[in-house]
């Protein structure tokens, strides 16, 4: 995901590992002040947990976020999500299951903390 918002998925396939004094692979096209926030590995049937400024919880699996080139910059994940007006995606979180045993824990700048069943 994207710092405005941007999400794709891309086969590891795509991905190799850099020689000595290489240049390396581009993962993705981004705009002039865009930048990559989140990256992770994960399975078609795992979730991700998009969580949003307005401390709302959203999820989707990983199958639903659309496939992309390297020179794509993806599908604005408001496309995907029913996100109110003014509401973003801040974090996102990929998980593989809900279990009883797991949880997540959350944090303010205040020091408010919370944490819940990943249910």
């Amino acid at each position: 995901m994207s710092h405005t918002g941007y999400v794709k998925a891309q086969p590891l396939t795509e991905y190799r590992a850099q020689k000595r004094g290489g240049r390396g692979k581009q993962a993705t096209s981004i705009k002039q002040d865009d930048f990559v926030e989140s990256l992770f590995t994960a399975n078609t049937h795992d979730f991700i947990l998009c969580f949003s400024n307005l401390g709302q919880v959203y999820w989707l699996k990983v199958y639903e976020v659309p496939r992309a080139g390297r020179g794509s910059r993806g599908k604005p994940i408001v496309n995907l999500l029913k996100l109110l007006p003014h509401e973003k995606v801040t974090s996102i979180l990929p998980i593989k299951s809900f279990d009883d045993d797991m949880y997540v824990f959350m944090a303010t700048l205040k020091g408010t903390v919370k944490k819940n069943t990943a249910l």
